[in-house]
């Protein structure tokens, strides 16, 4: 199984001791259920990735004009031209980490057809305080995460989030892009998920598949 990560960050002193976490939590995770994951990060700013002390399969340094989802869609379009064999995407904030266990629910034959996968998502090192598991899309465009294992949700947070390589060219085919290139920061993810729903995709969401969020750098 191949799983390409996908990060952004403005890559600061602060964010790249977050980031550092981020990326050694998943490559652990990876290893232990011998996965190979590649690691895609990119940056508007003019910061390097010298910091960093995992090997990373490709860095990018977008435009300072580059939002959120523009950074998303050229480090996934620059990944898949490295590794056009990927099986899943996985998009995650430079201030979350996984669980060693993380991967281990994927592995499992009834998860391969599905085509977004959501993880539960705790504050920080806080293993009881929920910080997302999916988000509610309301039908006046109002989004908010829940925090409630129990609550009917429609989509998930680009905080952490796994699609379905074929999933993702679906999206690509059908509307030219996967992040909307016009959003800077906030509500992308949202967006994404409201066209995403149009596809009727296959939805899971996962409870042993843990992940935490410190919050924004």
């Amino acid at each position: 199984m191949k799983i390409g990560c996908i990060i952004v960050s403005t890559l600061s002193f602060k964010a790249v001791d977050k980031l550092n976490i981020c990326i050694n939590s998943i490559a652990k995770a990876a290893a232990k259920e011998n996965i190979s994951v590649y690691f895609s990060i990119s940056t508007n700013t003019k910061n390097k990735p010298e910091k960093i002390k995992h090997r990373l399969t490709q860095f990018l340094q977008t435009p300072s004009k580059s939002g959120f989802g523009s950074q998303n869609n050229q480090s996934i379009n620059a990944l898949l031209e490295i590794h056009p064999d990927l099986d899943y995407l996985l998009l995650t904030n430079d201030d979350a980490w996984v669980e060693v266990d993380f991967f281990q629910t994927i592995k499992n034959t009834s998860f391969h057809k599905k085509d977004v996968i959501i993880p539960i998502i705790y504050q920080g090192d806080n293993r009881k305080k929920i910080n997302s598991y999916g988000i509610e899309i309301f039908q006046s465009g109002f989004a908010t995460d829940s925090t409630k294992e129990t609550r009917d949700t429609q989509w998930g947070t680009a905080a952490c989030i796994i699609f379905n390589i074929n999933f993702y060219k679906r999206l690509v085919k059908k509307f030219g892009f996967f992040f909307n290139p016009l959003l800077f920061f906030y509500y992308e993810d949202v967006e994404l998920g409201i066209r995403s729903l149009v596809l009727k995709p296959n939805i899971i969401k996962s409870k042993t598949m843990k992940a935490h969020h410190f919050g924004s750098n």
